[in-house]
Parts: structure tokens; sequence; C-alpha cells
């Protein structure tokens, strides 16, 4: 049926072009068997009305099925309107597009319908079809990351997942980008290693002949042995180990200091925050180690736990109430973690250091 005043009127109806449908009392007093407002009537119009009403459920159907359940335009965290998570995917609309969603897909835009909570499994479940979404989730998820970090979160739990990548995907994606940087920074790693060395030199905290001993133990030399363990410790706490010591225990901080001031997300549902938020600031460090590097190891130690403070206040407010409290049990449960993944990371590095020493000592 023609619309945007191309076609006839419709009584009760205004038909926005580009836009949904804006119903007047009229129009439910029709669907409900309730006295209208009167209608001025004439042979033209009364021909009008008949044509309207038989194509009206073919018309708006799918966009006017349910109105006062449908929660928006956009499924954004604003418009949930206090409703739980389980209320909200209990309504039979894609939570991506908005559009009234009667089988395993939605039809309007291809976004399987979502009708049950977030557990690991599904989490998991999701990583070969969302891993990168190069259709236009990965730059998509970046920017909103950047823009509403914690309200992007929260739609992903909510149901909006189409536009999104995956959030272990995404940290997979966070990792990699900070080992090509890593990588990239490996030279600018071995001087800082040496001058340093060379400052401990002149302090007298390693004497000369300590460091003969060292570059007999380290091949081909104490700093570069010493910098390639390194290197190789972090490589392997950026791909498993920070998934299992750091968002992993993020996830569970929260789980137990926001559920116990009042939070209903699931263990799953807090992972996918710590996820994205963990990813992010890996992208964010990728492209600020080159740099921090050149003003020292302290400077480049010291960086890091800054942004991951600064990022991870700055998302929870649209993922937890925006109070005091909730933004410091998050900053509570970041550093625990952090904690615990800096100890892992030391580990990793005391191992390899071993498995250096007996390699080359055979």
């Amino acid at each position: 049926m023609p619309q945007g005043g191309t076609g006839p009127p419709i009584p009760g109806v205004d038909l926005k072009p580009g836009g949904r449908s804006g119903l007047s009392p009229d129009w439910f007093a029709m669907q409900n068997g309730l006295p209208a407002a009167p209608v001025a009537t004439s042979p033209g119009n009364m021909s009008s009305l008949s044509a309207s009403k038989e194509g009206m459920t073919a018309t708006t159907e799918n966009r006017i099925a349910a109105p006062a359940s449908s929660p928006g335009p956009l499924l954004e965290s604003e418009h949930f309107n206090g409703k739980s998570i389980d209320e909200v995917l209990a309504e039979p609309w894609c939570r991506n597009c908005n559009s009234a969603v009667t089988g395993t897909f939605c039809s309007a835009c291809g976004q399987a319908r979502i009708s049950e909570r977030l557990s690991f499994r599904k989490l998991i479940g999701e990583i070969p079809g969302r891993f990168l979404n190069l259709e236009r989730g990965l730059l998509h998820t970046a920017v909103s990351l950047f823009r509403r970090p914690g309200a992007m979160a929260r739609d992903y739990v909510y149901g909006q997942r189409k536009k999104y990548v995956n959030p272990l995907g995404y940290f997979v994606f966070g990792a990699t980008l900070q080992l090509i940087s890593f990588w990239f920074s490996g030279p600018l790693l071995r001087e800082t290693m040496a001058r340093s060395v060379d400052e401990a030199i002149a302090r007298g905290a390693i004497r000369p002949d300590d460091l003969e001993k060292l570059n007999s133990v380290f091949k081909p030399d104490f700093v570069t042995g010493i910098t390639d363990t390194y290197m190789v410790a972090i490589a392997q706490s950026y791909t498993y180990a920070a998934l299992l010591f750091f968002a992993l225990p993020f996830a569970v901080f929260l789980r137990l200091l926001q559920g116990a001031a009042g939070s209903r997300y699931r263990l799953a549902e807090h992972m996918v925050f710590s996820s994205y938020v963990v990813a992010q600031v890996l992208i964010i460090t990728a492209f600020t180690t080159p740099v921090v590097f050149r003003f020292g190891s302290t400077a480049q130690a010291a960086s890091g736990p800054l942004i991951y403070l600064a990022y991870a206040g700055y998302a929870q407010s649209g993922f937890y109430p925006k109070s005091l409290t909730h933004i410091s049990l998050t900053l509570v449960a970041l550093l625990a973690s952090m904690v615990i993944f800096f100890a892992s990371i030391i580990g990793i590095f005391f191992v390899s250091l071993v498995v250096h020493a007996l390699q080359n000592g055979r």
C-alpha cells in the first residue's frame, strides 16, 4: 500500500515515511470495538476507508503488531524502561532491528531469534559466526566501545548481537594486535634493557664479573637472552593467560561484588563486559606501547594499569548503575584481577628463564 501521503488517508493512522507508525486513539478504538471519534463521511472517503481497512493488516502487521511492548526503534540500554533481561527476551521482537519475529530468524535483518539468556556455552558457541563479523561489526564494535562501551555491552547481553563482534572473538583480536605491537617493539625493548643494565652497573647493583657470568648463561648475551625470554612470556600471557587469568577473574570478582550490591547479571553476562573492557584496552595499549617504551620500562609498566583503571571506570556506568559505589566496586574487581594477571606473567617469565637457562646449559 502506498505510504508517505501518496495514497488515500487511513483514519486513525499516521504513516510516517522511513519511521514507525504513529497510532491515534481512534485506531486502538477500532481494534477493540470501542466507539471512535466521529469521522466526516462522503462517498469518496467511505470507499477509501473500506479499501484502507482491508489492506491495514498486510501493511502494518510487522511494525505495529504489539506497539505497547516494543522496546523502541533501536534496542539501546535507555529504551529498556526498567525491564529485566528475561522480560525483554520474552518479547516477540528482533533485538537487532525491532521487527516482529515469528520464526527462528528475523525476516528483516537475519539475526537469530534470541529468547534465552547468555551462558558460557552460548557465548563460546557464538564465536564461529561472530568472530570478526566483517560485514559491519568489527569497526562498529571498536567505535561503540569508545563512545558507549558499557551500554554496548549491555545491549549485547539484552540480545542485540548481529552488529557486534562476539566479546571473546574481540578479545582474540585485541590480543593479536598487542602481540604484533610487542613484536615491532622488540628492538626498542632490547635498547631499553641494555640501558637499564648499564645504569645498574654504574650504580654498582651489577658487578662486571656478575654480568660475565650472566652472559655465559644467556645466549648470545644477557640483554638479548632476557629480552627474548620476556617477549616469550608476554606472548604466552596475551594468548591464553590474559583470558584465564585476567578477563575471567575480572568477571568473577564483578559477579561477587556487583552481585552483592544488587546486580542480577549472570557470570557469563559479566564476562561480556570484562572481555570487551580488556580487549579494548589491549587495542589501545597496542598503539601506545611503542611510544611509552621510549620513556623507559617504568613508564611502560605504569601506563598499562592506569589505562585499565581509567577505561573501566568510564565503561562501567552504562552496564552497571552510575554511582560512586558501583564505580568503586568495578575498580576493586579490576585491581584484584590485575594482581592475578601480573602474578601469572611473573610465573610464566621465571619458567621461561629456567627453560632458557637449561637449554643453553646443555
